[in-house]
C-alpha cells in the first residue's frame, strides 16, 4: 500500500470474452519479468495479513495511517481548490 519505488502489476480479467482473454495473456505475457521485489509486495497486496496472523496488528496499524494520511491530504486540496474563485472540487469520497 503506496510504497514507492515499488513496480508490480495485476491484472483480473471479469466477463471477458475466453478468446478476448487468451489474446491479453498472450500479450501481457511478453512483460512477466518484474523483479522479486514486485512479485512479493504483489503478493501482500492481494493476500494481506489476517486477524489472528502476527503481524495483522501492525499492518492494520500502518495501513490505517497510510490511508488517513492520505485522505488528510486530499481533504487540504480539496479544500483549498474550492477556496479559488472560480474552482469548485467535488468532495472527496476515497
Amino acid at each position: 500500500v503506496g510504497e514507492c519505488g515499488r513496480r508490480g502489476a495485476y491484472v483480473e480479467c471479469l466477463n471477458i470474452h475466453p478468446a478476448v482473454k487468451d489474446e491479453l495473456y498472450k500479450v501481457m505475457s511478453t512483460n512477466l519479468s518484474s523483479n522479486v521485489d514486485g512479485q512479493i509486495v504483489m503478493g501482500l497486496m492481494v493476500n494481506p495479513p489476517r486477524v489472528g496472523d502476527p503481524s495483522y496488528p501492525l499492518y492494520k496499524e500502518e495501513t490505517e495511517g497510510i490511508l488517513g494520511s492520505l485522505a488528510r491530504r486530499a481533504e487540504m486540496i480539496s479544500t483549498a481548490f474550492n477556496k479559488l474563485e472560480g474552482v469548485t472540487c467535488n468532495a472527496v469520497e476515497g
